[in-house]
């Protein structure tokens, strides 16, 4: 379970941090960061709870898409590492030309993809107050 997982985790973390990092040196620079250190609250409190809040909108887009990438490509961790499962199933099912196999999980990789979309764009108002469900 380490190696899939490490496989899966160590390509894009560095993506992310670099994401993180270029968005928190953008919200630093606002205004409201500023005007939250006049005010006297320490600098944790800033960092944490005004500018990571409003750097990591951009970094939950970009790991919902990201999580759309890691499931669609489980066929290849799951061939490479011998596990049986759907990847195995799917990589079988397109040497035997079995088509409704091969439909059917097209279909659930990509409701799973849509969910995931689905489940960053609720985050978003989580994370983000400005930003309302309708």
């Amino acid at each position: 379970m380490v190696l899939p997982t490490l496989m899966l985790t160590s390509y894009n973390l560095p993506t992310f941090t670099l994401l993180l990092r270029s968005s928190m040196m953008d919200v630093s620079r606002e205004e409201f960061i500023l005007a939250s250190r006049a005010s006297g609250l320490t600098k944790s409190t800033v960092i944490y709870k005004h500018t990571l809040r409003n750097a990591i909108i951009p970094l939950v887009a970009y790991v919902m898409y990201t999580f759309g990438i890691m499931i669609a490509s489980s066929p290849v961790t799951e061939t490479v590492f011998t596990w049986p499962g759907v990847g195995v199933l799917f990589v079988e099912a397109i040497t035997n030309l079995d088509y409704p196999v091969i439909m059917g999980i097209i279909v659930l990789l990509v409701i799973t993809v849509l969910s995931a979309s689905l489940i960053g764009d609720i985050l978003y108002a989580v994370i983000d107050p400005r930003i309302k469900l309708q």
